[in-house]
């Protein structure tokens, strides 16, 4: 299937998915109705998420460690839970040592990632995340993602060799001398 093929697919989906939703209040509605049973529809909204990444420190050496937060900002104020964080773009400048985030809310996630060569990466940090809209007594639940922009940052050093610049280190010299020779342990023959 091409991918205008599922892009179409899934508007039909996500039509039907919404034509089902809308049934279902409406039967609800109905049964409350003929039971005497008033619907009350306080709206929910869909989260909108803003992510935000910072380092410390921002230009590391081959070898540091470098802490990633990651500030995620709620701009709609609707219900966010149960994220699955995930981070891309680190490897093969960084090895991801820990990681540490807000499960199951959604504010923050916070990686230690080890420079291991030079270059330069762009981090990214996507959140797969549950919301709601429709009315607090039947929410339609969805799951949405949301993506931090690129966030650049160079490891410091030497990029062919992946270390740290290198520095000038002496090297002994030779001494002109002349061997002693040894010729008096040698048998004759």
């Amino acid at each position: 299937m091409t991918g205008a093929g599922r892009s179409s697919a899934r508007g039909h989906a996500r039509a039907l998915g919404l034509g089902l939703s809308a049934a279902l209040l409406l039967v609800v509605a109905s049964a409350r109705a003929a039971c005497g049973l008033r619907l009350t529809c306080a709206g929910l909204q869909l989260a909108e998420l803003e992510i935000s990444l910072s380092s410390d420190p921002p230009d590391p050496l081959p070898g540091e460690l470098v802490e990633v937060d990651a500030e995620i900002t709620n701009t709609s104020g609707g219900s966010a839970g149960i994220p699955l964080f995930r981070l891309v773009g680190a490897e093969p400048l960084f090895a991801i040592e820990e990681q540490e985030n807000s499960y199951p809310l959604v504010e923050f996630a916070r990686y230690q990632l080890r420079a291991v060569r030079s270059g330069q990466a762009a981090l990214q940090l996507s959140v797969n995340f549950e919301t709601a809209y429709g009315c607090v007594d039947l929410p339609v639940v969805v799951f949405r993602s949301a993506s931090s922009l690129p966030y650049l940052i160079t490891v410091r050093g030497n990029v062919a060799t992946g270390s740290a610049t290198p520095t000038s280190t002496p090297t002994p010299l030779r001494s002109r001398a002349t061997p002693a020779r040894i010729s008096a342990a040698l048998p004759r023959r």
